[in-house]
């Protein structure tokens, strides 16, 4: 007896299965409506926050990288000792600060005094606004990775009376015009020339400004109380140079202040990548423990 073979077996058509089985879904989704739309709902929104948490904690990861000297740049930071031994750490130190460290220390390359965010009037013609910015030393131009559209990068802030403006900053006052060589008045006072103009500051940068003003004008004005080395009151951030040891020299500054004041020996110096100090800001008993970092592993595992 002969097996049976069957002949002309029917093959589905892949098309009419996807068809067939789109039409079955679409049925159910019509027949239970508000189970439907809780569940496609809560799975969109569930997407999106997720997205939405990622590109937070990219942008937040990405913070200070862009600079090019990023795993040279540090800033100076203080652990000072109270009575009852306890510390507390800061990021504020003396004015006269970096200028002395660069000469003192061939392992610096180059040093900046920055000042914390300043709101100014500025005026040009009949066009006044109010703008945020710091005061720098030369150096902050070559350390950090603020490109120039216009002007020399070496020599734009070297004259007391001369001002770096944003792109933004730039067309608010000069419209499409070139605003180099263009003066303007700030809090209806003395006026800085326009020596260069910056591409906007990135998003991802923790500085943001529209205008860099120098450094020295701004020390001349306060140099009652900027001028002490017992008195905390702006950043200082140090390139350290190519091969350096960062905990040798970070040994060397440690008691550096004591060499310029007659107060409390109470004040320690140490220095943290600035690419890190966003993150890992927060600091007890003189350690590093934790910062907006910990928001970032959060929202991560979230």
């Amino acid at each position: 007896m002969q097996p049976f073979v069957a002949t002309n077996v029917h093959h589905p058509n892949p098309k009419v299965m996807i068809k067939n089985y789109l039409i079955v879904t679409l049925r159910n989704l019509w027949r239970n409506k508000v189970f439907s739309f809780i569940n496609i709902a809560g799975l969109a929104f569930g997407i999106s926050c997720s997205l939405l948490i990622f590109l937070w904690v990219t942008d937040e990861m990405s913070m200070d990288n862009f600079h090019v000297n990023k795993d040279r740049l540090y800033k100076i930071m203080e652990n000072q000792t109270y009575s009852g031994g306890q510390m507390y750490t800061f990021s504020s130190t003396p004015g006269p600060m970096a200028p002395v460290l660069k000469d003192r220390f061939p392992e610096i390359e180059l040093s900046t005094r920055i000042t914390w965010s300043e709101r100014r009037l500025f005026q040009f013609g009949e066009k006044s606004f109010y703008e945020e910015g710091r005061f720098v030393d030369p150096d902050f131009m070559l350390m950090h990775t603020y490109p120039l559209v216009k002007g020399d990068i070496n020599s734009c802030l070297k004259d007391n009376h001369s001002i770096v403006i944003s792109k933004r900053m730039a067309s608010k006052f000069f419209g499409a015009e070139d605003p180099i060589g263009k003066a303007l008045v700030m809090d209806a006072g003395e006026s800085f020339s326009v020596t260069g103009l910056l591409a906007d500051v990135p998003t991802t940068s923790s500085m943001q400004f529209d205008f860099l003003l120098p450094f020295e004008w701004y020390f001349i004005k306060n140099k009652n109380w900027l001028g002490q080395w017992d008195n905390n009151n702006i950043r200082t951030n140090i390139l350290l140079r190519e091969k350096t040891d960062p905990k040798l020299i970070a040994e060397k500054l440690k008691h550096e202040i004591d060499n310029h004041t007659d107060q409390s020996k109470n004040t320690e110096l140490f220095i943290q990548l600035w690419k890190d100090s966003y993150l890992h800001g927060k600091f007890e008993s003189g350690k590093q423990v934790g910062g907006r970092i910990e928001y970032v592993c959060i929202f991560f595992g979230v």
